[in-house]
Order: structure tokens, then sequence, then C-alpha cells
């Protein structure tokens, strides 16, 4: 059931050429695909939906009810690639025209199904020529993924990340890609990649812990230089492989707030810096309910103090 999800309301808006989007977005890996299990193990993300209908019915919800205004997805999500950019386009194609939604290449999966990064130019530009024949064009936002987290092997990597970034500039040029993002980035890849390309995203984990990180505040902070939006993805997830905990400093911000650890992180995080957009990866309605909710709050100054760093 998706009947009464609250609506976004003065979260802030961010433009990207002609579109226009609230600040919180809808991370569709847990609606396109689900996990799988092979030999014992649970692979991530490696199967089709489990109920189609419900995950079509709370993305449609996500945007018409709540207001999202950007979705985002990857060519590696589901059972093999392209098979949640198929499930994405069947179901969003009422909302196609207004909707910022963006795709990603780099990833590949492995011969047991595990995660793999490919950053060799040739294998970019077969992804991209099939995402392509698959969405049609121009894809509004095309992302490369320039790393991973530590658990993911990378191949390929070339001697700057400016040459895997080349096969996205060349669809960029011949108009089958309205706008480019990078992934997953350094500071220093960042500054590489503006030196050549329009990039008009960056995407990169984050979560409240890492504002007092440099060299994840370095991202931010030469986004914010440029006027580059910033998406925050696995805000609820550790730096490793084991489950997310909360630190003491947002537990306790939450608790004034009365609000969950998860919605405090949104609220903070959103309430921080006008140029954040926050990723959030529903699977459930009331999932959904409480991000909406969070991204709505006006977090008090004293609150935001606590995690500001000498360089705001």
């Amino acid at each position: 059931m998706t009947e009464n999800l609250p609506r976004l309301n003065d979260t802030g808006v961010l433009c990207l050429g002609e579109y226009r989007f609230e600040r919180l977005a809808l991370g569709a890996m847990r609606l396109l695909s689900t996990n799988a299990e092979k030999d014992g193990r649970s692979i991530e993300c490696y199967a089709d939906p489990v109920d189609p209908e419900a995950n079509c019915a709370l993305m449609r919800a996500a945007v018409s009810q709540c207001g999202i205004g950007y979705v985002d997805f990857a060519r590696g999500y589901g059972a093999r690639p392209g098979a949640g950019e198929r499930w994405f386009m069947k179901w969003m194609e009422p909302y196609l025209k207004e909707v910022l939604w963006a795709t990603k290449v780099g990833y590949d999966r492995d011969a047991e199904g595990g995660w793999v990064l490919d950053l060799d130019p040739d294998f970019l530009r077969r992804e991209i020529e099939l995402s392509v024949e698959l969405l049609g064009k121009p894809i509004p936002l095309l992302y490369l993924t320039a790393g991973s987290t530590d658990d993911v092997t990378i191949r390929h990597r070339q001697k700057s990340v400016v040459d895997s970034f080349r096969p996205l500039l060349e669809c960029y040029e011949r108009g089958e890609a309205t706008h480019l993002g990078v992934a997953n980035v350094t500071a220093q890849e960042l500054q590489q990649l503006l030196d050549v390309a329009p990039i008009g995203m960056v995407q990169n984990k984050f979560t409240v812990s890492s504002l007092a990180q440099p060299e994840q505040r370095a991202v931010l902070d030469l986004c914010r230089s440029k006027n580059i939006p910033f998406v925050a993805w696995g805000i609820f997830q550790s730096d490793d492989d084991g489950p997310w905990v909360p630190g003491d400093q947002l537990v306790e911000a939450a608790r004034e707030m009365s609000v969950t650890p998860q919605e405090a992180s949104i609220a903070i995080l959103l309430n921080y810096d006008p140029n954040f957009v926050v990723l959030t990866g529903v699977s459930r309605p009331k999932s959904l309910a409480s991000s909406v909710r969070a991204a709505n709050m006006k977090v008090p100054v004293e609150i935001l103090n606590r995690f500001r760093s000498e360089r705001d």
C-alpha cells in the first residue's frame, strides 16, 4: 500500500540543465533487483525483483506522491547487466520526461556473482552502447563509477581516471547523454576530470561521520566551490562489512530530535549544506515515508554546529 505518503516540502531545489529536483533522491537498487542465493551464499542484487508490481507502485509513488525528481540506478543491477534498466524503463515510462534519471557504467560480475569494477575503456564503451540501445537517447545523466569499496576487485585501472572517462565524454559529444557524472572519486581525480569534462554531478559514499574526515570532505568542498551537486549514497553503511553503528554524537542528536539515527542522518546532511543530495535506498513504503519526513525536518542550529568543522 502506498496511500498517504508524505510529500517533500521545501527541502531546497537543485538544477541540472533543464531538470529541477528536490534534494532527496531515490536510489533504486533495492527496487530493481534483489539478492540471490547461490551455494549457501547471499549475492547482493543478483536477481530480479521478488514482487515487481509492488516495487513499480512504490517507485511511481516516490515520484507522483512524494515529489522525488531524481532516480538513480546502474547497468549492473539485477540478474544480468541491463536487467534493472529494463525494469526501470517499464515502470517509469509515464515520468521519463519530467524526472532526472541516471544510470552508471563500470560494474561487472565475476564467476561467483561478486561485484567487479572494470575501468577498461573498451569495456566501458560496450556498456555505454548497450545502455543507449536499451534506454534510448539521450540518457539524462550518465555516470562513470570510478572507484568502489575495499571488498570490490578493480580491473584495468588506468593511469588516469580521465582515460576511463573518455568513453562517457565521447557519448556526450555524440548527443547520447545530456549530462555526465562521476561516482566514488577522490578530490584529485575530480579535479582532473573537471579540467577536461563538464561534470554535472558527483556521487560518493558519505555518512554523517564523513563530515569530520578530511579526504571525504575534500570532495564535498570542491563540489561546493564549483557549484556541483554532491550526491551522498550509503549514508547508513559502515566503512567495512560490519553493520552500521551510529556514533554517540549522532545518537544523541537523534534523541534530541525525537527521531531515529537514520532519520537524523538524512536531516543533518540536507540541513548541513544546500549542495547535498541524499539517496534513499528504500524497498518499503514505510521506509520511503520515513525518509521523506526526515528530509522535511529543520535541524536546530545548535545541533548542526556540533557536526561542523573548521572548514565551514
